[in-house]
Protein backbone atom coordinates (compact mmCIF):
# COMPACT_ATOMS: atom_id res chain seq x y z
CA UNK A 1 0.00 0.00 0.00
CA UNK A 2 1.20 2.94 -0.99
CA UNK A 3 1.46 6.38 1.54
CA UNK A 4 -0.66 8.26 -0.75
CA UNK A 5 -3.23 5.46 -0.43
CA UNK A 6 -2.50 4.62 3.44
CA UNK A 7 -3.49 8.64 4.11
CA UNK A 8 -6.74 8.14 1.99
CA UNK A 9 -7.71 5.36 3.86
CA UNK A 10 -6.79 7.07 7.16
CA UNK A 11 -8.77 10.22 6.22
CA UNK A 12 -11.70 8.20 5.28
CA UNK A 13 -11.69 6.43 8.72
CA UNK A 14 -11.66 10.00 10.12
CA UNK A 15 -14.08 10.72 8.32
CA UNK A 16 -16.72 7.81 9.38
CA UNK A 17 -15.56 8.28 12.84
CA UNK A 18 -16.76 11.52 13.07
CA UNK A 19 -19.84 10.94 10.84
CA UNK A 20 -21.02 8.14 13.45
CA UNK A 21 -21.13 9.57 17.17
CA UNK A 22 -22.49 12.82 14.96
CA UNK A 23 -25.80 10.69 14.20
CA UNK A 24 -26.27 9.30 17.47
CA UNK A 25 -25.72 12.68 19.20
CA UNK A 26 -28.91 14.18 16.75
CA UNK A 27 -30.93 11.08 18.23
CA UNK A 28 -30.51 12.51 21.17
CA UNK A 29 -31.66 16.13 20.30
CA UNK A 30 -33.90 15.00 17.92
CA UNK A 31 -35.65 13.12 20.29
CA UNK A 32 -36.04 15.59 23.05
CA UNK A 33 -36.63 18.49 20.80
CA UNK A 34 -39.93 16.22 19.38
CA UNK A 35 -40.81 15.37 22.87
CA UNK A 36 -44.16 16.13 22.85
CA UNK A 37 -44.71 14.83 19.20
CA UNK A 38 -43.05 11.37 20.21
CA UNK A 39 -44.62 8.67 22.35
CA UNK A 40 -41.43 6.51 23.51
CA UNK A 41 -42.40 3.20 22.86
CA UNK A 42 -43.85 4.58 19.71
CA UNK A 43 -40.89 5.82 18.21
CA UNK A 44 -38.67 2.56 19.53
CA UNK A 45 -41.31 0.62 17.83
CA UNK A 46 -41.20 2.44 14.37
CA UNK A 47 -37.23 2.86 14.79
CA UNK A 48 -36.50 -0.66 14.44
CA UNK A 49 -39.31 -1.57 12.39
CA UNK A 50 -38.40 0.80 9.65
CA UNK A 51 -35.05 0.75 9.55
CA UNK A 52 -35.53 -3.24 9.44
CA UNK A 53 -37.29 -2.76 6.32
CA UNK A 54 -34.61 -0.35 4.91
CA UNK A 55 -31.51 -2.42 5.73
CA UNK A 56 -32.98 -5.89 4.40
CA UNK A 57 -32.05 -5.44 0.95
CA UNK A 58 -28.60 -4.64 2.01
CA UNK A 59 -28.51 -8.12 3.89
CA UNK A 60 -30.72 -10.47 2.18
CA UNK A 61 -27.41 -12.05 0.85
CA UNK A 62 -26.39 -12.99 3.79
CA UNK A 63 -29.30 -13.81 5.47
CA UNK A 64 -29.97 -16.91 2.91
CA UNK A 65 -26.56 -18.52 3.91
CA UNK A 66 -27.08 -17.49 8.27
CA UNK A 67 -30.55 -19.29 8.62
CA UNK A 68 -29.53 -21.71 10.32
CA UNK A 69 -26.95 -19.73 12.45
CA UNK A 70 -29.95 -17.30 13.24
CA UNK A 71 -32.06 -20.06 14.43
CA UNK A 72 -29.11 -21.45 16.67
CA UNK A 73 -28.26 -18.20 17.82
CA UNK A 74 -31.86 -16.95 18.64
CA UNK A 75 -32.12 -16.72 22.22
CA UNK A 76 -28.28 -15.02 21.95
CA UNK A 77 -29.80 -12.51 19.54
CA UNK A 78 -33.00 -11.95 21.54
CA UNK A 79 -31.00 -11.00 24.94
CA UNK A 80 -29.12 -8.22 22.91
CA UNK A 81 -32.35 -7.07 21.11
CA UNK A 82 -34.38 -6.44 24.07
CA UNK A 83 -31.16 -4.50 25.72
CA UNK A 84 -29.57 -2.54 22.93
CA UNK A 85 -32.34 -1.88 20.75
CA UNK A 86 -35.96 -2.31 23.02
CA UNK A 87 -34.98 -1.57 26.29
CA UNK A 88 -31.91 0.92 25.78
CA UNK A 89 -34.02 3.38 23.50
CA UNK A 90 -37.66 2.85 25.31
CA UNK A 91 -35.41 3.78 28.37
CA UNK A 92 -33.59 6.50 26.68
CA UNK A 93 -36.96 8.66 24.94
CA UNK A 94 -38.90 8.02 27.84
CA UNK A 95 -35.85 10.12 30.14
CA UNK A 96 -36.25 12.55 27.32
CA UNK A 97 -39.60 13.42 27.93
CA UNK A 98 -38.60 15.34 31.19
CA UNK A 99 -34.39 16.00 30.90
CA UNK A 100 -32.77 17.85 29.26
CA UNK A 101 -30.45 16.70 26.20
CA UNK A 102 -27.39 18.26 28.56
CA UNK A 103 -28.33 15.51 31.12
CA UNK A 104 -29.07 12.72 29.19
CA UNK A 105 -25.63 13.02 26.97
CA UNK A 106 -23.44 13.58 29.96
CA UNK A 107 -25.02 10.89 31.89
CA UNK A 108 -24.59 8.26 28.60
CA UNK A 109 -20.92 9.46 29.20
CA UNK A 110 -20.63 7.36 31.90
CA UNK A 111 -20.77 3.91 29.67
CA UNK A 112 -17.34 3.52 29.10
CA UNK A 113 -16.81 3.59 33.07
CA UNK A 114 -19.46 1.00 33.48
CA UNK A 115 -18.40 -1.61 31.67
CA UNK A 116 -15.56 -2.77 33.53
CA UNK A 117 -18.13 -2.96 36.61
CA UNK A 118 -20.51 -5.16 34.34
CA UNK A 119 -17.41 -7.10 33.24
CA UNK A 120 -16.49 -7.73 36.95
CA UNK A 121 -19.91 -8.49 38.58
CA UNK A 122 -20.35 -11.04 35.60
CA UNK A 123 -17.06 -12.76 35.81
CA UNK A 124 -15.47 -11.58 38.76
CA UNK A 125 -12.66 -10.45 36.36
CA UNK A 126 -10.14 -8.72 38.45
CA UNK A 127 -11.17 -4.86 38.77
CA UNK A 128 -7.85 -2.44 40.25
CA UNK A 129 -7.64 0.08 42.67
CA UNK A 130 -7.43 2.29 39.99
CA UNK A 131 -10.63 0.92 37.98
CA UNK A 132 -12.59 1.26 41.12
CA UNK A 133 -11.43 5.04 41.85
CA UNK A 134 -12.18 5.83 38.12
CA UNK A 135 -15.73 4.50 38.27
CA UNK A 136 -16.28 6.06 41.89
CA UNK A 137 -15.34 9.74 40.30
CA UNK A 138 -17.37 9.14 37.04
CA UNK A 139 -20.35 8.62 39.71
CA UNK A 140 -19.34 11.57 41.48
CA UNK A 141 -19.83 13.72 38.05
CA UNK A 142 -22.82 12.18 37.57
CA UNK A 143 -24.00 12.96 40.74
CA UNK A 144 -23.11 16.35 40.25
CA UNK A 145 -25.09 16.73 37.09
CA UNK A 146 -28.38 15.04 38.31
CA UNK A 147 -28.34 17.25 41.61
CA UNK A 148 -27.72 20.50 39.47
CA UNK A 149 -24.77 21.17 41.60
CA UNK A 150 -26.38 19.99 45.12
CA UNK A 151 -26.44 16.53 45.62
CA UNK A 152 -28.02 16.86 48.85
CA UNK A 153 -31.65 17.38 46.30
CA UNK A 154 -30.88 13.45 46.08
CA UNK A 155 -30.96 12.93 49.85
CA UNK A 156 -34.57 15.13 49.74
CA UNK A 157 -35.75 13.00 46.66
CA UNK A 158 -36.10 16.02 44.39
CA UNK A 159 -34.53 14.53 41.51
CA UNK A 160 -35.84 14.67 37.69
CA UNK A 161 -37.35 11.09 37.25
CA UNK A 162 -35.85 11.83 33.67
CA UNK A 163 -32.52 11.78 35.06
CA UNK A 164 -32.78 8.20 36.29
CA UNK A 165 -34.53 6.52 33.58
CA UNK A 166 -31.45 8.07 31.06
CA UNK A 167 -29.33 6.39 33.65
CA UNK A 168 -31.32 2.91 33.28
CA UNK A 169 -30.68 3.46 29.65
CA UNK A 170 -26.39 3.67 30.38
CA UNK A 171 -26.48 1.12 32.54
CA UNK A 172 -28.55 -1.46 30.29
CA UNK A 173 -26.37 -0.33 27.08
CA UNK A 174 -23.63 -0.70 29.35
CA UNK A 175 -24.63 -4.66 30.12
CA UNK A 176 -25.23 -4.99 25.94
CA UNK A 177 -21.87 -3.59 24.88
CA UNK A 178 -20.60 -6.26 27.43
CA UNK A 179 -22.47 -9.40 26.06
CA UNK A 180 -22.42 -8.36 22.03
CA UNK A 181 -18.88 -8.86 22.50
CA UNK A 182 -19.38 -12.55 22.53
CA UNK A 183 -20.68 -12.58 19.12
CA UNK A 184 -20.57 -16.19 17.47
CA UNK A 185 -17.64 -15.84 14.38
CA UNK A 186 -20.17 -17.26 12.29
CA UNK A 187 -22.68 -15.06 13.11
CA UNK A 188 -21.85 -12.15 10.05
CA UNK A 189 -22.16 -8.63 12.23
CA UNK A 190 -24.66 -6.93 9.60
CA UNK A 191 -26.95 -10.04 10.04
CA UNK A 192 -26.66 -9.85 13.78
CA UNK A 193 -27.53 -5.79 13.41
CA UNK A 194 -30.69 -6.72 11.04
CA UNK A 195 -31.99 -9.60 13.43
CA UNK A 196 -31.41 -7.01 16.57
CA UNK A 197 -33.76 -4.76 14.71
CA UNK A 198 -36.64 -7.31 14.04
CA UNK A 199 -36.30 -8.93 17.47
CA UNK A 200 -36.23 -5.28 19.38
CA UNK A 201 -39.57 -4.11 16.94
CA UNK A 202 -41.21 -7.26 18.25
CA UNK A 203 -40.52 -7.00 21.80
CA UNK A 204 -41.51 -3.08 21.60
CA UNK A 205 -44.97 -3.70 19.67
CA UNK A 206 -46.90 -4.65 22.61
CA UNK A 207 -45.58 -1.77 24.87
CA UNK A 208 -46.47 0.53 21.39
CA UNK A 209 -49.86 -0.73 21.33
CA UNK A 210 -50.78 -0.30 25.08
CA UNK A 211 -49.04 3.19 24.70
CA UNK A 212 -51.09 4.04 21.39
CA UNK A 213 -54.46 3.64 23.67
CA UNK A 214 -53.42 6.82 25.27
CA UNK A 215 -50.59 8.20 23.08
CA UNK A 216 -50.69 7.12 19.38
CA UNK A 217 -47.95 8.43 17.09
CA UNK A 218 -49.45 11.70 15.20
CA UNK A 219 -48.71 11.64 10.84
CA UNK A 220 -47.40 15.03 11.11
CA UNK A 221 -44.61 16.45 9.69
CA UNK A 222 -42.49 17.11 12.27
CA UNK A 223 -43.12 13.06 13.42
CA UNK A 224 -42.32 11.74 9.97
CA UNK A 225 -39.22 13.82 9.68
CA UNK A 226 -37.74 13.10 13.27
CA UNK A 227 -38.54 9.20 12.49
CA UNK A 228 -37.03 9.39 9.47
CA UNK A 229 -33.96 10.88 10.66
CA UNK A 230 -33.81 8.44 13.70
CA UNK A 231 -34.23 5.39 11.17
CA UNK A 232 -31.74 6.72 8.30
CA UNK A 233 -28.70 8.08 10.25
CA UNK A 234 -28.77 7.05 13.87
CA UNK A 235 -30.25 3.26 13.05
CA UNK A 236 -28.26 2.27 9.89
CA UNK A 237 -25.79 5.21 9.17
CA UNK A 238 -24.42 5.60 12.17
CA UNK A 239 -23.41 1.32 12.63
CA UNK A 240 -22.51 1.68 9.25
CA UNK A 241 -19.81 4.31 9.45
CA UNK A 242 -18.47 3.17 12.75
CA UNK A 243 -18.21 -0.73 11.41
CA UNK A 244 -16.61 0.69 8.62
CA UNK A 245 -14.11 3.10 10.34
CA UNK A 246 -13.38 0.74 13.03
CA UNK A 247 -12.21 -2.02 9.63
CA UNK A 248 -9.97 0.53 8.72
CA UNK A 249 -8.02 1.57 12.11
CA UNK A 250 -8.13 -1.27 14.77
CA UNK A 251 -10.99 -1.00 17.31
CA UNK A 252 -9.49 0.02 20.13
CA UNK A 253 -8.42 3.47 18.71
CA UNK A 254 -11.63 3.69 16.65
CA UNK A 255 -13.51 3.28 19.66
CA UNK A 256 -12.49 6.49 21.05
CA UNK A 257 -14.62 8.12 18.79
CA UNK A 258 -17.69 7.11 21.46
CA UNK A 259 -16.08 9.87 23.22
CA UNK A 260 -17.84 12.49 20.83
CA UNK A 261 -20.99 11.69 21.49
CA UNK A 262 -21.79 13.44 24.69
CA UNK A 263 -19.62 16.35 23.01
CA UNK A 264 -21.48 16.19 19.81
CA UNK A 265 -24.56 16.39 21.91
CA UNK A 266 -23.85 19.21 24.19
CA UNK A 267 -23.33 21.38 21.08
CA UNK A 268 -25.88 20.50 19.13
CA UNK A 269 -28.45 20.82 22.37
CA UNK A 270 -26.92 24.43 23.16
CA UNK A 271 -27.17 25.59 19.47
CA UNK A 272 -30.74 24.04 18.58
CA UNK A 273 -32.01 24.05 21.46
CA UNK A 274 -31.73 26.90 23.58
CA UNK A 275 -30.17 24.49 26.46
CA UNK A 276 -27.75 26.24 29.16
CA UNK A 277 -24.65 24.99 29.99
CA UNK A 278 -24.13 25.48 33.45
CA UNK A 279 -21.06 25.41 35.38
CA UNK A 280 -22.34 22.13 37.51
CA UNK A 281 -22.41 20.18 33.61
CA UNK A 282 -18.46 21.52 33.24
CA UNK A 283 -17.76 20.14 36.74
CA UNK A 284 -19.94 16.69 36.50
CA UNK A 285 -18.75 16.08 32.38
CA UNK A 286 -14.64 16.87 33.80
CA UNK A 287 -15.25 14.43 36.64
CA UNK A 288 -16.73 11.80 33.97
CA UNK A 289 -14.07 12.15 32.03
CA UNK A 290 -11.81 12.37 34.31
CA UNK A 291 -12.90 8.54 35.49
CA UNK A 292 -12.63 7.37 31.78
CA UNK A 293 -9.18 8.29 31.75
CA UNK A 294 -8.30 6.52 35.14
CA UNK A 295 -10.22 3.23 34.07
CA UNK A 296 -8.62 3.61 30.33
CA UNK A 297 -4.93 4.22 32.13
CA UNK A 298 -5.99 0.73 34.18
CA UNK A 299 -7.01 -1.21 31.13
CA UNK A 300 -3.66 -0.25 29.54
CA UNK A 301 -1.70 -1.59 32.39
CA UNK A 302 -3.51 -4.98 32.53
Amino acid sequence: MTTKTFNRRIALAGLLLFMAPMFWAGNIVIARAYRAELPPFGTTFWRWTLAAIVFLPFVWPLLRNQWPVIWREARFIAILSLLGLSGFASLMYSGLQTTTALNASFIMAMSPVIIPLVVWLGSREGISILHAIGIIVSAIGAIVIISAGNPLRLLQGNFNDGDLLVIGAMIVWSVYSVIVRYRPKDLHPNVLLWTTMVFGSLATLPLSLWEATTRPMPLSTNALMAISYIVLFPSIGAYFCFNRGIEIVCPNKGGLAMHLVPLFSAVLAVLFLGEAFQTYHGAGILAIFLGIGLVTRAGNRS
